[in-house]
């Protein structure tokens, strides 16, 4: 057969993958929430996908939840929703994608009509990824079940149903609203003191000035010249005074604008600080993550050689323990054989020693049989020539007489 095609991490797809191109899966469900790390899908994997995808006519529904795939991967699986017009649900859950990731499948979603469902829950998208999603619906009316963003929120309920498809397909996703930056105060730069004593304060103080005023010329009658000197001397002192707290003021506001901004700026670096702590230590994360992904895929292999050499040594003895199975059998069938042969042959010398008795008795058979035949064969003719001899005494005998 041939080998299972291996992506990053370990993911093994070949069967999946020969499903989706010969049209015999309807919902693919590649869900890692119960696979290790290094068995979870991540980018090249999803490649693969992406391209058995685009062909396929069978497939409805589509579950990569729980994996590790990021932007790029996602920006493949977005690329399949132009093209594949049977997807009705798309669930890309528990990933680490970001607002990248998630402003190319919101560019899909506005032109893709076949799309019912689609979740990007539980991922590193942000609010600018979820308004460039929402945006999305403007131009696109198929999707009925749900657009899930965040911990499950439904932005298909949030936009009406008659401002869906008002947007051409395509178009910019709108920029998110996000309230002005604040910059940081800047001091009131401190005001001359002759502006100073020309502000609403001076004027305020000149009204009970002309009054006094009004009132001295009223008693000039009664009072000496000098006085009205002093008055003019006290108001002068007052302004002069007001001016000096209006400075003060203006200082003290300048000082405390000064310390914001500085307190902004200190923020500032503290915050620049934390989020570059931060970023070291989810490197350092990453890179534990990463080492402990590389020792247990050291761990899993030196473990599957050590269990394939147990296994060919246990193949090892059980062949060695067959093939003194099949010696002992063959010995056993060879003895049996032998042993065979022997009563054969033990059978063949008796049935021998049988024939020849049996063809020496015969023989001594014939032989006594012979012998008596030739004894009453002499018998006979010593009978016969006595008989021949008797005639020819008695022919003789005759003879005589008959001569005599």
């Amino acid at each position: 057969p041939e080998p299972r095609q291996k992506f990053a991490m370990g993911a093994n797809l070949s069967k999946e993958l020969e499903a989706i191109k010969k049209n015999k899966v309807q919902n693919l469900n590649l869900d890692g929430a119960n696979k290790k790390p290094k068995e979870k899908i991540q980018d090249k994997g999803v490649s693969e996908i992406a391209k058995a995808l685009q062909a396929n006519t069978s497939v409805d529904t589509v579950n990569l939840a729980n994996n590790a795939i990021t932007d790029a991967g996602a920006r493949h699986i977005a690329g399949v929703l132009s093209k594949n017009t049977g997807i009705t649900e798309l669930t890309v859950a528990g990933n680490p994608i970001t607002d990248a990731g998630a402003k190319s499948f919101a560019t899909a979603i506005a032109t893709n009509s076949k799309l019912q469902m689609f979740n990007i829950t539980d991922t590193q998208v942000t609010d600018t990824g979820i308004a460039a999603l929402k945006d999305s619906l403007l131009a696109n009316k198929s999707i009925s079940k749900g657009l899930l963003v965040g911990s499950g929120t439904n932005l298909a309920e949030q936009v009406p149903a008659e401002d869906r498809g008002s947007k051409a397909p395509g178009a910019e996703p709108a920029t998110p609203t996000k309230p002005p930056a604040t910059e940081p105060a800047k001091a009131p730069e401190p005001a001359p003191a002759t502006t100073t004593t020309t502000t609403a304060p001076t004027e305020e103080k000149e009204a009970p000035t002309e009054k006094a005023a009004d009132e001295t010329t009223g008693a000039a009658a009664e009072e000496p010249a000098d006085k009205g000197k002093g008055d003019e001397e006290a108001a002068a002192k007052a302004k002069e005074e007001e001016a000096a707290k209006a400075k003060e003021e203006a200082d003290k506001a300048a000082a405390e604008a000064a310390a914001k901004e500085e307190e902004e700026k200190k923020a500032a670096a503290e915050a620049a600080a934390k989020e570059e702590e931060e970023k070291k230590a989810k490197e350092e994360a990453d890179k534990a993550a990463a080492e402990a992904a590389a020792k247990e895929e050291e761990e899993r292999k030196a473990k599957e050689e050590a269990d394939k050499a147990a296994a060919e040594a246990a193949a090892k003895e059980e062949e060695e323990r067959k093939a003194k199975e099949e010696a002992d059998k063959a010995a056993a069938e060879a003895a049996a054989k032998e042993e065979e042969e022997r009563k054969a042959k033990e059978e063949a010398d008796k049935a021998a020693a049988e024939a020849a008795a049996k063809e020496e008795e015969e023989r001594k058979a014939k032989e006594e049989a012979d012998r008596l035949a030739k004894e009453e064969e002499e018998r006979k003719a010593k009978e016969e020539e006595e008989r021949l001899a008797a005639e020819a005494a008695a022919k003789e005998e005759e003879e005589r007489k008959a001569k005599e």
